[in-house]
């Protein structure tokens, strides 16, 4: 196996160049490793490289004298906004290493704090998270928002039943 570590930048037109490469004789079923540098990610061809967010990938040689997966290149690293839970949207889809964006909950989650797991109706319904190397770090996520029933009463003569018997109603839920 060789193990051929390649540097790459980032041009001004987002694309990523190679500012040095490394050749070697290959055989039939000998495998090559391309590693990138520190921020940057390896991506097949045709892929972005965010969703497996590796730092290298391996190929072999196949029975054509072809590197089976084309040829690698190394990207920036970057978060998808898509890997969030319960997002409406988001002022960026693809947010660059150390990048911050602003996530706006989609109806009925509001933003709580990582160990709440409801919301009440008056809780923000964005938080902002910031790409810390293919994953989001954030003090926030989206949670569903449940309406406290304690002390509600009948506008009218009669009684309020709620079903199930409960506090708390989650959103969407009916009493």
């Amino acid at each position: 196996s060789v193990v051929v570590t390649y540097s790459w930048e980032a041009s001004t037109d987002g694309h990523t160049r190679a500012l040095g490469s490394s050749s070697a004789q290959m055989l039939f079923e000998d495998s090559v490793t391309f590693r990138c540098d520190a921020g940057f990610i390896a991506a097949a061809p045709g892929e972005s490289g965010i969703a497996a967010c590796v730092d290298e990938l391996t190929m072999t040689c196949n029975s054509s004298a072809v590197l089976a997966g084309g040829e690698a290149t190394c990207v920036a690293m970057a978060c998808n906004v898509s890997d969030l839970a319960f997002v409406g949207s988001a002022s960026v889809l693809i947010v660059a290493l150390g990048s911050d964006t602003t996530v706006t909950c989609e109806d009925g989650y509001r933003a709580v704090p990582l160990d709440e797991d409801f919301a009440t109706c008056t809780a923000p319904d964005a938080y902002t998270a910031r790409c810390a190397g293919c994953t989001f770090t954030s003090t926030h996520k989206c949670a569903p928002v449940q309406c406290n029933t304690t002390g509600l009463l009948p506008r009218h003569s009669g009684t309020l039943s709620i079903t199930p018997d409960a506090e708390l109603v989650t959103f969407g839920g009916s009493v």
